[in-house]
Parts: C-alpha cells; sequence; structure tokens
C-alpha cells in the first residue's frame, strides 16, 4: 500500500506530459484509488502505525507526503546529464585534535530537510538536546529529503548547529538524487561545515582513536543509488592510510557511512561490507550507518500516542 502512493500523486498532481514520459520509462501506474486514499484519509491523518513501525500519514516526510514525487524529475535529470554533480573532491579532510584524548560526537541520520510547518520541529528539539550535551562534534550521516536539492539543504542548515569544535558530513543517496548539488555547493561550503574543507570524505584522530567518514553514494551505480559503493581510488587509500595509523599506534578504527554494512536483522552483509572489509583487511572497530532505521518507541507524548 505505501509504495503506491508516490504513482497516485503523481497521477493526480503532476501535468499530463510528465505522466506520459513516466509511463513511458516503465514507471508502475497507481494501484490506488482516489476512493480508497479517501477512505484511509481519516485513519492516517494524525498517523496510522504500521506492523513494520513506520507511520502512516499526510505530514512532511511520512509515507503520504506528496513530496516525495519531487525526487523523480531531480532523478532522471541527473541520469540525464551526469555532468550535472559537482566535481568529486579527492582531498580528504583530516583533523587532528592535539588537546584531548576524548570527543563526543553526536550522530544523527536521515534528518530530512529540518524545516517542518508549526511549532513541532523534530530536528530542531534534537538540536537543543545535542547542544545541551556540549557535544564536540555534531555529525551528519546522509539524507536530506526528498532530494539533496540547495533548497531543502537551505531549510536543513537554518535548523542544523555544529558541536563545540565543529560538525562533519557524510553523502548519501538522498543527497544524489538531485546530483550532490546541495551537499557540495551549498552545504559543505556552509559555515556549518566550514571545518570539512569542502571534502565529502573525512577524519579525527584524537587519543587512541582514528574516526573516518567516507562517501560511499558519488561513486554508486546501483539502482537508485541504495547500495552504496568503495571505488574511488582516493578513498580507497586515505580509509587503507587510516587503518594502517591505527594499528601502528594500538589504537581503534571508527568508521561512518551512510549505507548499511548489515542488512536490518543484521543476518546478512551487503556489498558495501564486503568493500570495505577487503580493503581493511578486517572489520572496522566501530561502524555507524545511517539509510536503514526501524528501531522505534511511541510514547503517550508523541504524534500516534503509541507504545510498541
Amino acid at each position: 500500500l505505501a509504495g503506491g502512493f508516490v504513482p497516485y500523486h503523481v497521477e493526480i498532481y503532476w501535468p499530463e506530459e510528465w505522466r506520459r514520459l513516466f509511463e513511458a520509462l516503465g514507471f508502475p501506474k497507481p494501484r490506488l484509488t482516489e476512493d480508497v486514499v479517501s477512505a484511509w484519509s481519516e485513519k492516517f491523518e494524525h498517523g496510522l502505525v504500521l506492523s513494520n513501525g513506520n507511520v502512516m500519514s499526510c505530514g512532511p516526510w511520512s509515507l503520504d507526503d506528496p513530496a516525495w514525487t519531487l525526487l523523480l524529475p531531480a532523478w532522471i535529470a541527473q541520469c540525464v546529464n551526469a555532468e550535472v554533480a559537482p566535481q568529486f573532491n579527492s582531498s580528504p579532510c583530516q583533523l587532528v585534535v592535539e588537546d584531548s584524548d576524548e570527543l563526543t560526537l553526536a550522530l544523527i541520520g536521515d534528518a530530512g530537510t529540518g524545516v517542518i510547518a508549526g511549532d513541532n520541529n523534530p530536528l530542531e528539539q534534537i538540536m537543543q538536546q545535542v547542544q545541551s550535551s556540549g557535544a564536540d562534534f555534531t555529525i551528519h550521516l546522509g539524507d536530506i529529503y526528498p532530494s539533496g536539492a540547495p533548497l531543502f539543504y537551505k531549510n536543513f542548515l537554518k535548523v542544523w548547529r555544529p558541536g563545540t569544535r565543529g560538525s562533519l558530513t557524510v553523502n548519501s543517496n538522498h543527497d544524489m538524487y538531485a546530483g550532490g548539488t546541495g551537499f557540495f555547493d551549498v552545504a559543505l561550503k556552509h559555515p556549518h561545515f566550514s571545518a570539512q574543507g569542502g571534502s565529502s570524505f573525512f577524519s579525527i584522530e584524537f587519543g587512541q582513536w582514528i574516526v573516518v567518514g567516507i562517501d560511499v553514494a558519488y561513486f554508486d551505480d546501483s539502482p537508485f543509488l541504495f547500495s552504496g559503493a568503495l571505488k574511488d581510488e582516493s578513498q580507497v587509500a586515505f580509509l587503507q592510510e587510516a587503518a594502517d595509523k591505527a594499528d601502528q599506534i594500538g589504537g581503534r578504527l571508527f568508521l561512518f557511512t551512510h549505507a548499511n554494512g548489515l542488512s536490518l536483522d543484521g543476518s546478512s552483509k551487503t556489498k558495501i561490507w564486503e568493500q570495505v572489509t577487503a580493503v581493511l583487511g578486517r572489520q572496522p572497530d566501530v561502524w555507524y550507518w545511517g539509510h536503514i532505521y526501524e528501531g522505534m518507541v511511541y510514547s503517550e507524548f508523541s504524534a500516534p500516542k503509541v507504545q510498541t
């Protein structure tokens, strides 16, 4: 049912010439009818929790938000003209913290645009908690919805707040649906991410730790860039050097990617897992990713007011 909403909204809201183009490209016709959607509208007006933990609602970035259809023209445009993507920066950002052997990192992934109408802005509330924690770095694990276009990134940056030492971000599939224009031309040039020096991959060295974030989206050629890929020579060499240095100092390697290394239940390894471990010759000591998310708790204070 959820997968039918994008075709449905295209059929309802989009001009006829676009619908003909999508049909020619094999885009599926909607299986939902207006009667079915109308019958369901009252049920998910305030949020209906599905069996897999997702919330069905018409709210921003929920499963029935018409804005999801905006990623389609962005995706098609960058497929037709690959040169829309800014040039990849093959020089990594390398930060060394010499005044402390410990750092606090606040990790936030798949934050959407950050701007939602009304007073209940989830990202703003999260950023308030992060700031109160006094985290040294805030790190975004990728995905600005729906397409990572400059407009959506500008909205995101209005709410995002760096840690006391700065903030960093990694590239992702949704960011590349707009060819990476928002990520490279807006985010990496903004003061919030000035510490990154315009690079989409980075390291932070402190104490016995080397923290590495790599860009697994820019060179990904999987359908809808969903799998992630580590095949850029500059990043491969950078990751190898970081791992060698961690081994030399008897330290630990902490890795960030957007794409997931394991399936949701942890039962199978993904392509990016195989690529990363092949480069390292082992597993990272710690690995955090975004992209997939299913751990959810709904309290009496949340919109659905349901506990699971």
